[in-house]
């Protein structure tokens, strides 16, 4: 039977779900204070329903307690005995070593052993590990050791999450699915569900699995798919949640029911709210909106946090971590299962692929909303007091804020970014996208709004705050409540003067441009929210030295302490600090036009004399128009200009160069129109003898094309002076490539940006002693080499 959704109040929306208020809320007065997380039970459906179903649920769940109970009776032997161990009065504590039971079950399962290997007393780690080996013979012991060296991981650095069972009818009877739940509560009545998930593979026995399209990259697995139901299935999952209009092709047995609902993802979501006990209302929630900044605004919105003493969660486009530690999707601490080719490497190859494997990267950059509560049950489950989440656009649109209920949402801006739009029916329909969180705040005395008060957006952000308290930040607008009073910006670090309501404050930061200026700012504004002193603010910001792939210098000199372990340790970490620094080689994330604007206006106004702009475009995920976008706004922008590989997945390379060529202006072409070959592409594209026509064209222009990204890198890097800039954009944090197969799919390799970038300027030195080498273009030759003449058609 089709099982209708119920909605709480009319349509999807985020948070609390209540009515919605234009009116535009006063301004945040200096002595305004933040108070704690809100009970957990604001992001429940309405109370209404929930008593109607424990006053339904309480007459049939006393027939099924006694049958509950009847079935957990029957115990293992192995956990009867060790019952009575525990019980026993003449145990003494301390008698036997922690983990020595646990080591001998170990060596009890290694290859090669026999039954009699058991616990016979109290021998040290040691003595059982040689034991073990002994018992298994010279042929068995590699595997033994392996073995052993597996089992004694490291520990866990939180407590683990303590389990909440869950009467399978109570959890959609809370989650407002009264017909269902009365259906569970006859049929069902004694099952328990001990979890939710999505992904079969990782379905555990008791949980409910919920049949929802997720998103690998460019690929797409659909729950609802008959193998994916198959290992639910044999995973031990208790109910299926399945979308109204799908075949799930497989005989589901009687024992486990199969829930129909007309949006699968909404229902998993608002199940996960109910079962997980709303996370998000238990910490100090920032959520961060817009277009440009996210990340940056998050990284340093968590720095101020941790500077407070809060141990912060981060869900975001770079990680999803718990303070150092990262997370999956599920909200489980991510170790890698597998051995990484790349380890030990100091940078990649050029016109070969290192395989990616064992590393850790966030698929999506906005998980949908079974993932956000479960990342967010994660953190508070391991003691987290605060939580910073992005939220773009196509999320909220999706989602995955539904549930969400942030005690702050930062709105940075609304700008142009194709990736996104495209997604939308209109631009209007974006921009509302974007504002929803800041509709979803409805408690003056527990939330609160921050407001880019320079945006062209500004006064659409200001009523769709509604009566919430708001603080707005800005440089042009004098009117801001945080405002730059000054900026002193260059090449390696920007100082800014910053009045707040509570006072001036100055901060040096290493992050670089004018851009960056607004991200600082707003991170200011959330510390004065949370009515954290203006010192504690700063040293926060300050702490948050690098930001991965947004407008990271690589060639930095940090502040870091130089004596003792401590130090080493933090040299290693932030890998050769004393790179040299000619000049400063930036690797940012810069994907859009908009974007790529920004960052190389701010190099320019920080000083650069020269600008080296190395980038290319992802296959299939940008279109041809924006393409050529990027490849306007490099040709205004810079001095040279290096086109290369991003990720080009299932197209063509050269394809992928000649739409962003198609952006430069047409006096670059006409003189070559007579050509039989194109003068700007890759010379491994042309014949060897039209390579000297070629370099002419490129060298006269400042406009190169090297589709392998490895020289291109090391090109630019080798070619600038001090003074220049090499901006290596588009990439970012990411740390991997996508080619095509060769056959029907993709393939990774690993590349990051910057090991390549701190690869390349660790060996100048040896570039520089090359005294007959003329670097000042490309390609590289002795300085006395005749230049091609080439013949140019009116």
């Amino acid at each position: 039977m089709l099982l209708q959704r119920r909605a709480f109040s009319g349509g999807r929306q985020c948070g609390c779900r209540a009515s919605r208020s234009n009116t535009v809320a006063p301004r945040v007065a200096p002595s305004l204070s933040l108070p704690g997380p809100r009970p957990a039970a604001a992001c429940r459906p309405p109370r209404r329903q929930q008593q109607h179903w424990h006053q339904h649920s309480q007459s049939l769940r006393s027939r099924h307690v006694a049958a509950a109970a009847a079935a957990q009776q029957p115990e293992q032997p192995e956990q009867q005995e060790y019952e009575e161990f525990e019980e026993d009065e003449e145990f003494e504590e301390g008698e036997y070593e922690e983990g020595e039971f646990e080591q001998a079950d170990a060596a009890a399962q290694l290859p090669g052993t026999d039954s009699a290997l058991t616990y016979t007393g109290p021998e040290s780690a040691a003595a059982i590990e040689a034991a073990a080996l002994a018992a298994i013979g010279s042929e068995g012991q590699p595997a033994a050791a392996a073995a052993l060296e597996e089992y004694e991981e490291e520990p866990e650095p939180f407590e683990q999450p303590e389990e909440r069972p869950m009467f399978l009818s109570d959890l959609f009877g809370m989650a407002a699915e009264v017909e269902a739940a009365q259906m569970l509560a006859e049929e069902f009545g004694d099952v328990f569900a001990t979890g939710i998930s999505e992904v079969a593979d990782d379905v555990l026995p008791g949980d409910v699995y919920c049949c929802v399209e997720r998103i690998h990259g460019l690929y797409t697995t659909d729950g609802h798919e008959p193998e994916e139901l198959e290992a639910a299935l044999a995973n031990g999952a208790i109910a299926v949640v399945a979308e109204a209009g799908n075949e799930l092709g497989v005989d589901i047995p009687d024992s486990v029911p199969v829930i129909w609902a007309e949006d699968a993802d909404e229902l998993s979501a608002r199940l996960a709210a109910v079962y997980y006990d709303s996370p998000s209302a238990a910490m100090n929630t920032v959520a961060v909106a817009g277009t440009n900044g996210k990340t940056t605004v998050s990284w340093l919105i968590r720095g101020v946090l941790e500077q407070a003493g809060e141990l912060t969660g981060m869900i975001g486009s770079i990680e999803h971590a718990l303070a150092e530690h990262q997370l999956q999707p599920d909200g489980k601490l991510w170790k890698s299962q597998v051995d990484d080719p790349a380890a030990g490497r100091e940078c990649s190859s050029p016109f070969s692929l290192v395989p990616y494997r064992g590393r850790y990267s966030v698929e999506e950059t906005t998980p949908n909303g079974l993932q956000m509560q479960q990342l967010l049950a994660g953190m508070r489950d391991r003691g987290a007091t605060a939580a910073v989440v992005e939220c773009t656009a196509a999320g909220i649109a999706g989602g995955s804020a539904d549930w969400l209920q942030p005690n702050i949402v930062v709105y940075t801006d609304t700008g142009d970014n194709p990736a996104e739009l495209q997604l939308f029916e209109s631009k209007q329909e974006y921009v509302d996208s974007t504002l929803e969180l800041l509709r979803c705040l409805k408690d003056p005395q527990q939330q609160r709004a921050v407001i880019n008060a320079d945006d062209e957006h500004f006064a659409a952000a200001a009523a769709a705050a509604g009566a919430v308290p708001r603080i707005t930040y800005g440089i042009n607008n004098p009117a801001a409540d945080v405002r730059a009073e000054s900026i002193s910006l260059t090449l390696w670090q920007t100082t800014i003067i910053v009045a707040t309501p509570i006072g001036r404050l100055e901060i040096i930061t290493n992050l670089v441009g004018r851009h960056n200026v607004y991200n600082v700012l707003a991170a200011v504004a959330v510390g004065v929210l949370l009515n954290l002193p203006l010192a504690e603010i700063g040293a926060g910001i300050e702490a948050v030295q690098v930001i991965p792939g947004r407008c990271e210098v690589v060639n930095n000199v940090l502040d870091l302490p130089l004596e003792g372990e401590e130090g080493e340790e933090l040299q290693q970490q932030q890998q050769q600090p004393n790179l040299p620094r000619d000049f400063p080689v930036v690797v940012d994330a810069a994907d859009t036009p908009q974007r790529l604007a920004a960052v190389l206006d701010a190099l320019r106004e920080a000083g650069a004399e020269r600008i080296f702009t190395v980038f290319g475009c992802d296959g299939v995920t940008t279109t041809g128009e924006m393409r050529a976008r990027m490849g306007e706004v490099a040709h205004q922008r810079s001095d040279f200009v290096i086109l290369t590989n991003s990720s080009p997945r299932l197209e063509d390379p050269a394809d992928i160069i000649q739409d962003i060529v198609a952006g430069w202006p047409n006096e670059m072409f006409e003189q070559y129109a007579a050509y039989v070959y194109n003068v700007f592409q890759d010379q491994t594209r042309a014949p060897l003898w039209f390579e000297p026509f070629l370099h002419s064209a490129q060298r006269r222009w400042k406009r190169h094309v090297m589709e392998d990204r490895f020289q291109a890198i090391r090109a630019a890097i080798g070619t600038a002076a001090p003074g220049d800039v090499v901006l290596l954009a588009g990439r970012g944090h990411r740390d991997h490539v996508e080619h095509f197969d060769g056959e029907d799919g993709i393939t990774r390799g690993w590349f990051d940006d910057r090991v390549e970038a701190r690869n390349a300027l660790s060996k100048l030195e040896y570039l520089y002693a090359l005294v007959n080498l003329d670097r000042s273009e490309l390609p590289w030759g002795k300085p006395d080499d005749a230049k091609t003449v080439v013949v140019e058609f009116d």
